[in-house]
């Protein structure tokens, strides 16, 4: 796969993990993990395309879980809960040194410069940054891919993707870019993978 010219990865679950935020809302809530995600899932998808800001988001969960804490800045609070994948880091970094690279992410208006500031993903130059926020696209639309391959300015098939969704990264395919589907249970097996597929040394 030596025609690859651009990487991009997702953010949640490949740089970071996240999840441990909903076991924080359920024990915050009277309600059951099941129906604190049901909540959290209604309105998801609306705060990645810009519709409603995080701090709204907020607002809906604390109203329908029964929270009765106060969060002020809720992104700050959402991101501190965040958990760095420091291979993956390392990775990115390896893979910047000799490819261009960048993040395709559903994401949270304000979320990406305060991921860069706690450290939850590496702190280098990206070539592109696809934040579904400011396009009102989320992945796995195809608008979002469109606009990520107009922006990496090569073509469809001299991209690699890295997600951990396999919706994500079916569309991707469809479109003719190159995939690795990142396996949240297994770091190492995907990590390796990625290094096999850019020739990188492990």
């Amino acid at each position: 796969m030596s025609q690859i010219k651009f990487v991009y990865f997702d953010t949640g679950d490949v740089l970071f993990e996240w999840r441990d935020v909903l076991d924080r809302f359920e024990a915050m809530s009277n309600k059951s993990f099941e129906e604190t995600l049901a909540v959290f899932t209604k309105y998801d998808d609306d705060v990645c395309r810009g519709k409603i800001t995080p701090q709204q988001l907020w607002k809906y969960l604390k109203k329908e879980l029964g929270m009765k804490e106060e969060i002020d800045n809720f992104i700050d609070w959402w991101n501190d809960n965040f958990k760095p994948i420091q291979a993956m880091h390392q990775l990115v970094r390896d893979i910047a040194k000799k490819y261009k690279i960048g993040v395709l992410t559903n994401i949270y208006e304000g979320s990406f410069v305060r991921m860069l500031a706690q450290g939850n993903i590496p702190n280098i130059a990206y070539d592109a940054v696809i934040q579904s926020c400011e396009l009102g696209f989320i992945k796995p639309e195809e608008e979002i891919y469109e606009f990520a391959q107009k922006s990496a300015m090569v073509l469809a098939s001299e991209i690699l993707f890295i997600d951990n969704k396999t919706e994500n990264i079916d569309k991707a395919k469809e479109l003719g870019w190159q995939t690795v589907w990142y396996d949240v249970e297994n770091h190492h097996r995907s990590e390796e993978e990625i290094r096999q597929v850019l020739g990188l040394n492990s």
